[in-house]
């Protein structure tokens, strides 16, 4: 599939992209659908926002979609991406992770960048509920990170519904990007996502007075969040150690099945550097455009709309089914 993206006129700058691409919402989809909660094997739970087709049948692909850090089931670019995945004729389930969006009182733990295990318990308890529909799995930022670290561990016991996976933007070496994000000019994203973090933690504290609190140092550096907060919290000593376990970078050689891994040059924040190391053959797809900033690709879609990424990503999938 070509690469095809060209961003808007006067919009190839990378910082453009990444805020317009998130301030500019477009037109959202009207999703209907009944949440649902997942059991996890420690007692924790996640809420799914289940969307279905038209036209309904036990066999239809299923699109698992995974939000990024700060993020949830109804971050913009989710709503948008799953409409796509209607349209083309699949199941949608949105999920919410750990202490994320719906699911903030149903969780002790918070979620973090390397909570594979997590989707792959879910993962297999569709392809039991569903054993005739071929499944996509799709992360965005962070949680390209956590689809990623899946589809690796997965190679030894894989789950033979599971045909494709796609990450965009995902921060594939977590201490490289943490490092970016401290750099000043990108001050203004790095108090962006410790403000999302911290509405986040002090939500949950709320259900679970018992759990500690992010100590107002935090509030400064994300390292120091996650120094503080997500990494003791979930059994790391700190976030050198957080980082280096969670980070999907080492283990993407081993995934078997085929995978798209899209970012942008320029994103101002996603090291693009193990990008470029990475063994760019099948099963992998690698695919690293000049512009887009970060989940921005602000550009025409080839159907009169401006979200190239967000088409590219649903038709690469589908592709993957003959579709």
């Amino acid at each position: 599939m070509p690469l095809d993206f060209r961003p808007l006129p006067w919009l190839s700058h990378p910082h453009l992209q990444t805020i317009l691409g998130h301030w500019w919402p477009g037109r959202l989809p009207l999703l209907r659908g009944k949440p649902h909660t997942f059991t996890l094997s420690d007692g924790d739970r996640l809420v799914l926002h289940w969307n279905q087709p038209r036209i309904q049948s036990s066999a239809q692909p299923l699109a698992v979609m995974v939000h990024g850090m700060g993020g949830s089931a109804r971050s913009r670019y989710m709503q948008r991406v799953a409409q796509r995945f209607l349209n083309e004729g699949c199941q949608v389930v949105r999920v919410d992770l750990r202490g994320c969006g719906e699911g903030v009182a149903l969780s002790r733990r918070p979620a973090h960048g390397g909570c594979s295990g997590d989707l792959i318990e879910l993962l297999e308890a569709m392809s039991a509920r569903y054993p005739h529909a071929p499944m996509l799995l799709i992360g965005f930022s962070l949680g390209g990170n956590i689809v990623l670290k899946a589809a690796a561990e997965l190679a030894d016991r894989p789950i033979s519904q599971l045909r494709a996976v796609a990450a965009v933007n995902a921060p594939v070496d977590m201490d490289a990007c943490s490092q970016l994000l401290e750099q000043p000019r990108n001050r203004l994203y790095e108090r962006f996502f410790i403000r999302d973090l911290w509405r986040q933690a002090k939500a949950r504290q709320r259900h679970f007075p018992d759990q500690p609190a992010p100590l107002w140092a935090a509030m400064t550096r994300l390292r120091a969040f996650d120094d503080h907060y997500t990494a003791p919290l979930n059994g790391f000593r700190d976030a050198t150690e957080y980082y280096a376990r969670a980070s999907s970078f080492p283990l993407i050689p081993s995934i078997q099945m085929p995978s798209l891994i899209l970012t942008a040059r320029d994103d101002p924040f996603i090291d693009v550097g193990p990008y470029e190391t990475l063994p760019n053959r099948p099963p992998l797809d690698i695919q690293i455009v000049p512009h887009g900033g970060h989940l921005g690709f602000l550009g025409s879609d080839g159907r009169g709309g401006i979200r190239w990424m967000e088409r590219h990503v649903v038709r690469w999938l589908m592709a993957q089914l003959g579709r």
